[in-house]
């Protein structure tokens, strides 16, 4: 009998929307899967998948904590699930503070596999003196135990090729991508609620804003709350905001505090959130974050954002698909929410078109696949 190559995954723990990536990934039978997984405790406004997993897994515990800026996390029991499955190819995330993810790149090593690292290609610490020279450093150590990474973005390929003193043939770039095709299954029924849910909320001649993500502060949803106070046009726009997180009571409370007119917290929505999507006219991205611009341009929503994890550069083209506002900038930002209120319905609509192309296109999840696959096979030959 044919021996399959062994592909491990270790991943910290699993969301809903990575689940379609490993169920199609594992789907292929050319090689023996194994995602190993992080059992998620700390509610952190980032849910994990509770469910089933319909590929095959293991689950580990899970540890966080913080030192200084730094947070320092550790997978018990990786080291010892690689020593007996003996990959052929072990994948992990980009994230040098799993520390346990360190061991076990030598462990495979020794054992004679190869590596693969999944970079987003950003730092949180972008912007801190102090710690960004440290995450520089350990980034160039985490790199050097890899045999071939995949970053997020064309601008976090840029930045990890740099950090290998400008080595880029091992970086490949891999989209991060939305799974569209259950979406596109119920389609029409989304903006048909849609519709009903501006109707129901009384919105139908307003333009409506929409953040969804987690009311964390790298978020900076008090960013986009400040410049929404401050339109001058606020009567025709409204602002919702559908999230949960440990910010969550202290971005309502400065609402308050404004008096912010035109806004509604909704919460955290994880079933049928694309009828949110449907319902509104903009997306704005006041902060870090990915995903959610590929949802919004899916639905045909220009985005407004700044900086977020890379990605933007690839997908919010300035006056193509969305407009960019300068980072913690409220007073820009609020100036991009009126060049929005001022486009014309046929403007808003093209723009739309041309952020849902790049999705089916490039940015979704069967295309990453492709991409997964093709790095495998490089280094299973």
């Amino acid at each position: 009998m044919l021996k399959l190559p062994k592909i491990a995954f270790i991943f910290n723990f699993i969301t809903p929307y990575r689940l379609s990536f490993f169920e199609k990934l594992c789907s292929y039978q050319e090689y023996e899967w194994l995602v190993i997984h992080g059992k998620k405790e700390k509610e952190d406004g980032r849910p994990a998948y509770t469910g089933v997993l319909q590929f095959p897994n293991i689950s580990v515990n899970y540890f966080e904590t913080r030192i200084g800026p730094f947070d320092v996390r550790w997978q018990k029991g990786v080291f010892t699930k690689i020593r007996e499955w003996k990959p052929d190819v072990l994948i992990t995330l980009g994230i040098p503070s799993i520390l346990s993810n360190w061991l076990a790149m030598h462990l495979a090593h020794r054992q004679g596999a190869k590596t693969i690292t999944w970079h987003c290609g950003w730092e949180a610490q972008a912007g801190n003196p102090y710690s960004l020279p440290i995450k520089h450093w350990m980034a160039k150590r985490y790199l050097s135990l890899v045999d071939h990474t995949l970053v997020y973005s064309t601008k976090g390929a840029a930045y990890l090729a740099e950090l290998q003193n400008g080595r880029s043939e091992n970086i490949t770039v891999c989209y991060n991508g939305l799974e569209i095709e259950p979406i596109l299954e119920r389609e029409g029924e989304y903006r048909i609620r849609g519709l009903l849910l501006r109707e129901q909320e009384q919105v139908d001649k307003k333009k409506i804003f929409l953040y969804v993500g987690g009311m964390l502060t790298e978020k900076q949803v008090p960013l986009l709350l400040k410049a929404f106070n401050d339109l001058s046009e606020r009567e025709n726009a409204v602002l919702w905001l559908v999230g949960d997180g440990p910010d969550l009571s202290k971005a309502k409370q400065l609402a308050e505090t404004l008096k912010v007119r035109n806004i509604k917290f909704w919460g955290r929505v994880i079933e049928d959130v694309d009828i949110f999507f449907a319902a509104a006219d903009y997306f704005v991205l006041p902060g870090v974050g990915g995903l959610a611009l590929n949802q919004a341009l899916f639905w045909g929503l220009p985005c407004v954002v700044s900086e977020a994890d890379g990605t933007e550069d690839d997908l919010v083209l300035e006056g193509e698909t969305g407009f960019r506002f300068l980072s913690k900038n409220a007073d820009s930002l609020r100036r991009v929410l009126q060049k929005c209120l001022a486009l014309s319905d046929e403007q808003r609509i093209s723009m739309g078109a041309a952020g849902r192309s790049l999705v089916f296109e490039r940015s979704n999840v069967n295309e990453m696949v492709k991409t997964f696959l093709v790095a495998i096979q490089q280094l299973t030959k």
